[in-house]
């Protein structure tokens, strides 16, 4: 709040860093965060031929030399899926070695096709265990606009204007403009969010008054969780997922004029999906596909139920 100093100055805005405060690709790639909770990355595809691979910590800072020198990484391009042991087996995999100037690990993957897909497999520590990390890009990355500083005060870049229809405690993407679900947004014939270029999965709706109205946007919104893990945009998958369990809330205000037989069966599959909601929230940060396709066929298995419950009734 704009105020004045106990010396009569003007207030100056200040921004005090956390951990975890900044999830924020930081060179326009696709930042995740590690299962450990402490180490964090981001993969670039700067051009043609070229995979960056940035660590971090736990405050988006740079890891130290000696840290990175410590990592261990490659970069997987090809796998097959072997369905009698459930696991992948790797087919084509190139080593990530550190930059001569420390800042990154980088990778020569020859020319891709759009979408690049590529999977990182990680260990920080030589006995550590080992991560994945799935990437998909939609275009090159491209080095964001760093905000401005002013003396001890840094002035964040503009953010850009609340959509219509936005309502106060819905999440808004963390980091969409830097995802490959910000490059496919849809294009509308006129006004709309589609027609600024922000995808509609990212647009946060109230919820319907009516049940028929909120079975079709729970329905709109499974679909926009599927897009966007099928895009590979995983930063992106928690707002439609978090629209999804405040639609699944609001039909759980509604199971008492449901059946006693389709209480039974909706009130358990409502649980399930607030719950593979928030799963599918903590793996997109992970960016793990697996775990992710895991969440999102518990959060699909479910949205089904609710719909037959209420079908039911209709």
């Amino acid at each position: 709040t704009p105020g004045t100093c106990a010396n009569g100055a003007p207030m100056v805005k200040k921004f005090t860093a956390r951990a975890h405060g900044n999830h924020n690709p930081q060179h326009g790639g696709l930042f995740f965060m590690a299962p450990d909770n402490w180490h964090h990355l981001e993969g670039t595809y700067p051009r043609a031929g070229v995979f960056r691979l940035y660590l971090y910590d736990d405050y988006t800072k740079p890891l130290p030399r000696d840290q990175v020198r410590k990592t261990t990484a490659r970069l997987v391009l090809k796998e097959a899926f072997d369905p009698a042991t459930r696991t992948a087996k790797e087919e084509f995999a190139v080593p990530l070695v550190p930059a001569q100037n420390g800042r990154y690990l980088e990778a020569r993957v020859g020319k891709l096709p759009f979408p690049a897909r590529m999977t990182t497999k990680i260990k920080f520590q030589p006995a550590a265990p080992e991560h994945r990390f799935d990437f998909a890009f939609a275009e090159y990355s491209t080095v964001p606009v760093m905000p401005r500083t002013t003396g001890n005060a840094a002035v964040p870049a503009p953010a850009p204007a609340p959509e219509a229809g936005n309502t106060a405690g819905t999440p808004a993407p963390r980091n969409a403009v830097s995802t490959a679900a910000s490059t496919a947004a849809v294009a509308a014939p006129s006004g709309g969010a589609s027609s600024i270029g922000i995808d509609p999965g990212l647009v946060p709706l109230p919820v319907p008054d009516t049940v028929p109205e909120i079975l079709a946007q729970l329905e709109q919104r499974t679909e926009q969780v599927r897009r966007f893990i099928d895009q590979g945009a995983f930063a992106s998958v928690y707002v439609p997922a978090f629209q999804a369990k405040d639609l699944a809330l609001a039909l759980d205000e509604r199971t008492k004029d449901l059946e006693a037989d389709g209480r039974r069966t909706v009130d358990p599959a409502i649980k399930r999906l607030v719950r593979s909601a928030w799963l599918l929230d903590a793996f997109g940060d992970l960016g793990n596909r697996e775990h992710i396709t895991q969440a999102f066929a518990q959060f699909a298995a479910a949205v089904k139920e609710v719909q037959a419950a209420f079908a039911v009734k209709k």
